[in-house]
């Protein structure tokens, strides 16, 4: 039972994890084409520029 237990909470944790990394992964993919906000679009084409060198 308690193996379990543990195997759902890993699996929760990963499928959270993953389910994050999409969603801002994808936020900051579509914020980086906003060009009428300097400081935004700015700033996630920073961050687009250094998941695409990782």
């Amino acid at each position: 039972m308690m193996g379990f237990q543990l195997l759902r909470g890993l699996a929760f944790g990963l499928g959270s994890f993953l389910g994050a990394t999409i969603v801002v992964s994808s936020l900051v993919y579509v914020l980086s084409f906003i060009d009428f906000l300097p400081v935004i679009g700015d700033w996630a084409r920073q961050i687009s520029t250094m998941i695409q060198t990782n």
